[in-house]
């Protein structure tokens, strides 16, 4: 298990150097300027990742040496403003750590979390009514085929959820608080927002692919059409499939195409039901609540954080306890 002495890298300190076990996602050979060869490396520590560089070796001399993707490595570390420096770095021989204590994940037990999310589309559907029987088929079939991807994928590549079961937990904490918005405003369908709400990103599982590390890439076709057209189509091949064409699921369509709210954010149409505008809400506040937590975690009470670009460069204050 992880010391908890070790220090996270958003809590080191300009200049200081620290040395502790890190996990090594990846590694890149570059040339710098000068023609001298360097390493750019994505470096884990269990809760977040950055970007670090050793000047004055190639990949080939670092793997002789037994460092590589997918290990856990001694490293000395200096902080320079927002870049990080590699001094020294060799394989860990620390035998209380594994690479499961640096990968990055959500909190909360996947499996219930998905649990969580079934029963409360099925909890939220009206069954006697057919097209809403429908909805749900579709939706629980589609949960279902994809479940493995869904449990573990992150849900970004960059700025909030991006980690192993980013996705799940992205998505789970949007369902909990849409079958509440349900309850608060009449004109709302709880069957279709809490689905919209378990679907909306559902077309990341091929716009991006996450490893076992929980990295992500995006694929050819998440560069060429994104999340949103992806998901949607991915609704129409299994409703298609089943024979559940009918217009909840169109309507579940909608939320997906225009969950990102304008077209400038990456939506294919802007929210024209109540609950396309329920979904849309909720996803940039779960985003903004996650970014937020991160932020929290970083400083002490009565402290003010630095700009956090992904909060439109807005600062977080931790309130005194």
């Amino acid at each position: 298990m992880l010391n908890s002495e070790y220090t996270r890298f958003d809590n080191m300190k300009e200049g200081t150097k620290y040395t502790q076990p890190v996990l090594v996602t990846s590694m890149e050979g570059c040339i710098a300027r000068n023609g001298n060869e360097y390493v750019k490396f994505k470096l884990s520590d269990g809760k977040s990742t950055i970007q670090a560089n050793m000047f004055d070796f190639s990949c080939g001399e670092l793997e002789l040496a037994g460092i590589g993707q997918g290990r856990v490595a001694e490293a000395e570390i200096v902080r320079r403003g927002s870049y990080f420096n590699i001094e020294e770095i060799h394989p860990s021989e620390d035998p209380d750590v594994s690479v499961d204590d640096f990968i990055c994940k959500a909190p909360g037990n996947p499996e219930d979390m998905f649990e969580g999310i079934i029963t409360m589309m099925a909890n939220n559907v009206n069954m006697e009514n057919e097209e809403e029987f429908k909805l749900w088929e579709v939706a629980d079939e589609i949960l279902h085929i994809y479940k493995n991807e869904y449990m573990t994928s992150a849900a970004a590549k960059y700025i909030h959820h991006a980690c192993k079961y980013g996705l799940l937990y992205h998505s789970y904490r949007m369902t909990v608080a849409a079958e509440k918005i349900a309850a608060v405003y009449p004109d709302i369908n709880s069957g279709l927002v809490v689905i919209g709400a378990a679907l909306h990103d559902i077309g990341k599982l091929r716009e991006m692919e996450t490893d076992e590390l929980g990295e992500t890439e995006y694929t050819p076709e998440g560069r060429l059409f994104g999340h949103a057209i992806l998901g949607v189509t991915m609704v129409n091949e299994v409703a298609e499939k089943m024979g559940c064409q009918c217009n909840m699921v169109e309507m579940l369509k909608h939320i997906i195409a225009s969950h990102h709210g304008k077209c400038e954010y990456g939506a294919c149409t802007v929210p024209a039901l109540p609950e396309a505008v329920a979904v849309n809400m909720l996803d940039n506040l779960d985003a903004k609540m996650y970014q937020m937590e991160e932020v929290l975690e970083t400083i002490e009470p009565g402290e003010l954080s630095k700009k956090v670009y992904g909060l439109e460069n807005s600062t977080v204050y931790k309130m005194p306890a």
